[in-house]
């Protein structure tokens, strides 16, 4: 017998990450060993922004533009937080670098029973993007404390990161708003090059037919219009 309740909940989180990726050039969702008739409970979120896979051996950065983490949501979701894993290496104060690669999302502050899946896989996002860290030994302490030595003794002093200074300042979700008439968009919201096609529309398996309306969809978005 389905329980209408926690359908509904996964069905509406579902949702919501595919708007996600609908409304970002950085972020894909992926859905991963679905059950038929039933929403998604684990995903692979694929981050394509600057990040740090690992440092050197002269404790230099080594950047990395793709990153991919696994969310699978256990049966006591959502009153436990989704499982996070990283699948490719990453160096992050808050990101475990080894196995199992866990991320520290400070649950205490950052989850709840109604919290969105899409807030917490842009939340994670913006920790990629170094726009978010916590290097200090203090609560909620850094889930990897080498990474986060480097950070305070390395990093910070060279300017390679900041509380004021991200690897990374794209926006993970992109706006855009409505323009009557002639009048033209802001220059900051024209798309110098249409969007590439976003993986969720491959996953939830949109027929080739479709590509048409994809790219018009594109040629929309390019000229400032909101997406439909």
């Amino acid at each position: 017998m389905i329980d209408q309740a926690i359908f509904d909940r996964l069905r509406i989180q579902q949702e919501k990450l595919m708007q996600l990726a609908d409304r970002s050039d950085l972020i894909e969702v992926e859905v991963v060993d679905p059950t038929p008739g039933w929403p998604a409970e684990k995903y692979i979120i694929t981050y394509r922004c600057k990040g740090i896979a690992r440092i050197n051996h002269d404790r230099e950065p080594e950047y990395s533009w793709l990153h991919r983490m696994e969310m699978y949501l256990s049966d006591d979701y959502p009153v436990t937080e989704p499982y996070l894993k990283f699948l490719t290496p990453i160096w992050h104060p808050n990101i475990a670098s080894t196995e199992p690669r866990q991320v520290c999302t400070d649950h205490t502050k950052s989850w709840w029973v109604g919290k969105d899946l899409d807030e917490l896989v842009e939340k994670i996002g913006e920790m990629v993007q170094y726009k978010s860290y916590h290097a200090e030994w203090v609560a909620p302490f850094p889930k990897d404390l080498e990474a986060a030595q480097w950070v305070l003794d390395y990093a910070e002093p060279r300017g390679i990161v900041g509380k004021e200074k991200p690897l990374d300042e794209s926006p993970l979700r992109s706006g855009y708003e409505i323009y009557q008439g002639d009048q033209p968009p802001p220059e900051s919201q024209v798309v110098a090059e249409p969007p590439r096609v976003q993986a969720n529309k491959i996953t939830l398996g949109s027929a080739a037919g479709e590509n048409a309306a994809i790219e018009a969809q594109s040629k929309r978005i390019e000229l400032g219009i909101p997406r439909e």
